[in-house]
């Protein structure tokens, strides 16, 4: 585990059930094994709240880049069609994801 990590707390308004995070831990690995779009680590999580009396995860932490907000603006023409391709390219690998089962994994 690296110096640097991120808990993310679930609020309990922004949670359905136990199974809404255990939905998106399993999405996050589900993508990172099947395709080459950079995910989070996820290095552990809770879904019945016993320690902060809500659902948590703690996942890696990404502290290099800047917000594409902020470093859009900075490029020429040819850097913003390339971040545009590139975001084209992680939507239609999203899109192309088959699925064993029907639900949310």
């Amino acid at each position: 585990i690296p110096a640097t990590i991120l808990c993310r707390v679930s609020l309990r308004r922004k949670t359905d059930s136990c199974l809404s995070l255990q939905s998106e831990v399993d999405t996050m690995r589900y993508v990172s094994e099947m395709t080459d779009i950079p995910v989070p680590k996820v290095y552990a999580y809770c879904t019945n709240g016993n320690v902060l009396s809500d659902t948590y995860m703690f996942l890696e932490h990404i502290t290099q880049g800047e917000k594409i907000e902020d470093a859009f603006e900075l490029l020429d023409e040819e850097g913003k069609a390339r971040v545009i391709r590139e975001y084209a390219g992680v939507v239609y690998n999203l899109s192309q994801l088959r699925f064993t089962h029907i639900g949310s994994l």
